[in-house]
């Protein structure tokens, strides 16, 4: 940690990043060590290659890889059941590599989240956990075609950049805004139109210009105007983050649905959302894309006017617009909704059979 703080190319910067951290720390009340002097009077050795911190790699060793071969490996391809103690050890290894390849995460973490009720007898009952692990149970297709890609991608990769691993919500590429807007059921004989909404915030070195926007009222004839709107509020969200996002980028995207927040933060979601999660789990595999999800209300949510069209949305929208700074004029492009609609009922197809096996 000291080596990675006060790194600097001259001692004078090195001693000045030092000075700065030791008194943050002071300020927190956390106790710093006293056994080297707080003036370094000369550079940190720094382990690696050549160049730049941050340009530096990080990967895992070859005995590693071996091992993580043996794990996951069978869990990729088996089609007989596997032990619970042996899917519980693939899961962890898998997890490890979420670590070090942030993109895999929607394609790893899914598995982790099949094996919770295994967890939870863990806790609950340490006699029957024993007994537990000398079980079997058959990975469900879907479940082992997401970790068998992402398991090739991690083999492919083998390192990750320090500057990757190290980037937070300040250093985003674009910034995204979501929501969407259901069918009412309180009006029988007029109800309101489904709608999509979704706005840029920003975007580094002006790939999409700030402010550019997207709204769409669904046609009501339409299977999709049906959907509960945890559902379409997940859609609009995968779907503005397949148009809008560029290879290697880090995407920070706003929803004001607890369901969409909890698949794309945490992974966990219902069986009707197999075809949205492995789109984007694919998604972000490919392109290495890695989310940061954030939440807002519906009353601040940039978005939230651009879904409901149908109204007097045009006050709303420049309020919010001022309010989060973002051009209320923008580029309006057109959402390509039928395209992931037609994927997506494609993979339940594929995959219906499997729909209750998974999380």
């Amino acid at each position: 940690m000291d080596d990675s703080n006060i790194f600097d190319s001259e001692p004078g910067g090195a001693a000045s990043s030092n000075a700065y951290l030791r008194e943050c720390y002071k300020a927190l009340n956390i106790p710093v060590s006293t056994k080297n002097s707080w003036d370094p009077t000369q550079l940190p050795i720094i382990t690696g290659n050549e160049g730049g911190m941050l340009d530096r790699t990080l990967g895992l060793s070859r005995e590693k890889w071996t091992d993580f071969e043996h794990r996951i490996g069978p869990a990729c391809t088996s089609r007989e059941p596997l032990t619970i103690d042996f899917l519980l050890k693939a899961a962890g290894s898998l997890m490890h590599l979420t670590e070090l390849f942030p993109y895999l995460k929607p394609s790893f973490i899914p598995m982790s989240r099949w094996l919770g009720e295994c967890n939870q007898i863990c806790h609950a009952n340490k006699r029957r956990w024993k007994r537990i692990k000398e079980e079997t149970a058959t990975i469900p297709q879907s479940l082992q075609k997401l970790i068998g890609l992402g398991w090739s991608r991690a083999k492919v990769d083998r390192t990750v950049n320090v500057r990757d691993l190290l980037r937070t919500e300040v250093d985003a590429d674009i910034v995204l805004a979501t929501d969407a807007c259901g069918m009412s059921d309180e009006l029988a004989t007029d109800q309101h139109p489904a709608g999509l909404g979704a706005v840029v915030h920003k975007c580094r070195g002006g790939a999409i210009a700030a402010g550019t926007r997207a709204m769409e009222l669904l046609p009501r004839d339409h299977p999709i105007a049906t959907k509960p709107i945890a559902w379409l509020e997940l859609f609009t969200s995968v779907l503005w983050i397949l148009q809008t996002c560029q290879r290697g980028w880090l995407c920070v995207i706003y929803t004001d649905n607890t369901n969409a927040e909890h698949w794309m933060r945490k992974y966990k979601a219902k069986p009707a959302y197999i075809g949205l999660m492995m789109r984007l789990a694919n998604f972000c595999r490919m392109k290495k894309v890695t989310l940061i999800v954030k939440r807002s209300d519906t009353e601040h949510i940039l978005a939230d006017p651009l879904s409901r069209t149908y109204e007097d949305y045009e006050a709303d929208w420049r309020a919010r617009a001022k309010e989060w700074k973002v051009p209320h004029d923008g580029p309006i492009v057109s959402f390509l909704w039928r395209d992931l609609w037609d994927q997506v009922r494609e993979i339940e197809e594929e995959y219906g059979r499997f729909f209750y096996f998974l999380f």
